[in-house]
C-alpha cells in the first residue's frame, strides 16, 4: 500500500478517512471527558459520600457494640456483688442458728458464751454487710465512671462531627432501645 494519497485508490482513500474520523472522535470524547471537571468533581463527591456512609455505619456499630458490652459487663458486676452478698447472708444466718441451739441446750454453762457468740457473728455479720455493701457500691461506681467516661467521649466526638453525622448518630439509641424492647419482649 502506497503512502501517497495521489496513489491510493477512492476506496483506500475511503477507508483511511473513516479510520482517521474514528480517531479523531475517540480523541475528541477523551479531551471532553478530561474537560468536563464538573462530572469529575460529582463523582468524586459521590466517592466522598459513600466512604463517608460507611465510616459513619461502622463507628455506629462499633459504639453500640461497646455500649451493650459496658452494659452487660455493669450487670455482671452487680450480679456478682449480689450473689456473694447473698452468700455471705446466708452463711452468717447460719452461724446464728447454730449460736441459737448451743444456748438452748446449755443455757447455764453457756448462756454467756452465747451471747458473746451472737454478738460476735452480728457483728461479723454487719461487717460482712458492710464489706458487700462498700464494694458494690465501689463496683457500682467504677461501672459508672466508665459508662459517664464512654458517654462523655462519645458526646465530644458527636459533637466534633458535622450536622448530617449528628443526626445519624442521633438516631443509633433509638434502635439500641429498641432492640433492648424487642429482646425483652422475647424473653
Amino acid at each position: 500500500m502506497s503512502t501517497d494519497p495521489r496513489e491510493l485508490t477512492p476506496k483506500q482513500l475511503e477507508a483511511n478517512m473513516a479510520e482517521t474520523r474514528a480517531r479523531l472522535s475517540q480523541s475528541v470524547e477523551a479531551l471532553a471527558e478530561k474537560a468536563d471537571v464538573k462530572a469529575q468533581a460529582e463523582r468524586k463527591v459521590a466517592e466522598g459520600k459513600e466512604q463517608a456512609a460507611e465510616k459513619l455505619a461502622q463507628v455506629r456499630d462499633q459504639t453500640v457494640e461497646k455500649l451493650v458490652q459496658v452494659k452487660d459487663q455493669a450487670v455482671e458486676k452487680l450480679v456478682q456483688v449480689k450473689e456473694q452478698a447473698t452468700e455471705k447472708l446466708t452463711q452468717a444466718a447460719e452461724n446464728v442458728t447454730q449460736v441459737k441451739e448451743q444456748a438452748t441446750e446449755n443455757v447455764t454453762q453457756v448462756k454467756d458464751q452465747a451471747t458473746e457468740n451472737v454478738t460476735q457473728v452480728k457483728e461479723q455479720a454487719t461487717e460482712n454487710v458492710t464489706q458487700v455493701k462498700d464494694q458494690a457500691t465501689k463496683k457500682a461506681g467504677q461501672a459508672k465512671e466508665q459508662v459517664v467516661s464512654t458517654w462523655q467521649d462519645l458526646l465530644h466526638r458527636f459533637q466534633a462531627a458535622s450536622r448530617p453525622v449528628q443526626v445519624t448518630i442521633g438516631a443509633a439509641p433509638l434502635a439500641l432501645l429498641l432492640l433492648i424492647i424487642v429482646r425483652r419482649a422475647r424473653g
